[in-house]
C-alpha cells in the first residue's frame, strides 16, 4: 500500500510539473485560436475566434494590451490556480489590461450558445513619445479611458454622416463594430463591415463615411508609442 501511495504521488507531481511547464511556455502568439492579423512598430493585433463550446489552450499574456469585443457572448475566463469568471460582453466593449507589468496565464471559452470574437491589441510599452496627439473632440465621440500609451474612444456615425480623422503624431486603430462604413485612407477607398479594422499611421488622415441606410459605430485606439 505504501508503494502504491508513493507511486500515485509521483504521478501527480509529474502531471503538475507538465501542466506548469505547458501553461508557462505557451505564449498567446502560439495559441492556435489567436491569429496575428497585423504587426508593425506600433502594435501587434491578434484576432480571437471561438465557436460555442470551444476553449483556448492555457496561454500567457505579457504585453500591455487592449481587448476590443466584437460579439454578443457569454464569456468564461480562468486564470491559472483560480476559479473561472463568467460575464456577458457585447460589441464595442473595450478594456485595458496591463499584462506588461502583471503577466497572466489563463484560458478562455464560450459559456453560451453564441460564438465569441475579440481582438487583442498589444501596444508598445516603451516611453511615450514627446509629441502630443490630437484629442478626438468629434461630435458623438466619447473617451472611454486613457492610459499612458493608449487611449480608447467610441464614435457613432449616423447614416449619411462623415468625418475626418485628422493628421496626428499618433497612430490609430479603427474597429467597426456595428453598421457599414466606407473609409478613405492613403488614396484607397474600402468598405468595412462590422468586425473589420483599419490601421492609420501617424501623420496621415482618414475619411470615414457612412453612406449606408443604418447607423454605424466604431472604437478608435489612439497610440502614442512605437514598438
Amino acid at each position: 500500500m505504501k508503494n502504491k501511495n508513493v507511486h500515485f504521488f509521483f504521478i501527480v507531481c509529474i502531471v503538475l510539473c507538465l501542466y506548469k511547464k505547458t501553461t508557462a511556455q505557451t505564449s498567446v502568439h502560439d495559441e492556435p485560436h489567436h491569429k496575428t492579423v497585423l504587426e508593425n512598430q506600433y502594435v501587434r493585433l491578434l484576432d480571437l475566434n471561438l465557436l460555442p463550446g470551444d476553449t483556448t489552450l492555457w496561454h500567457k499574456h505579457d504585453a500591455e494590451s487592449v481587448v476590443v469585443f466584437l460579439s454578443n457572448s457569454i464569456l468564461a475566463i480562468q486564470n491559472a490556480n483560480e476559479e473561472p469568471l463568467f460575464g456577458s460582453i457585447k460589441p464595442g466593449d473595450v478594456v485595458y489590461r496591463n499584462y506588461g507589468e502583471k503577466p497572466v496565464i489563463h484560458r478562455v471559452w464560450t459559456a453560451g450558445q453564441n460564438s465569441f470574437r475579440c481582438m487583442v491589441a498589444e501596444v508598445n510599452n516603451n516611453p511615450a513619445t514627446n509629441d502630443s496627439c490630437n484629442n478626438l473632440s468629434l461630435t458623438g465621440s466619447k473617451l472611454v479611458w486613457k492610459q499612458k500609451h493608449v487611449s480608447a474612444y467610441r464614435k457613432d456615425i449616423f447614416k449619411g454622416e462623415k468625418f475626418d480623422l485628422a493628421k496626428s503624431n499618433c497612430a490609430y486603430l479603427v474597429f467597426v463594430y456595428s453598421g457599414f462604413l466606407k473609409i478613405i485612407h492613403e488614396g484607397n477607398s474600402r468598405f468595412f463591415a462590422a468586425g473589420s479594422f483599419v490601421f492609420v499611421p501617424p501623420n496621415s488622415t482618414a475619411e470615414i463615411d457612412n453612406a449606408s441606410n443604418e447607423d454605424a459605430s466604431c472604437v478608435l485606439l489612439e497610440m502614442n508609442s512605437r514598438r
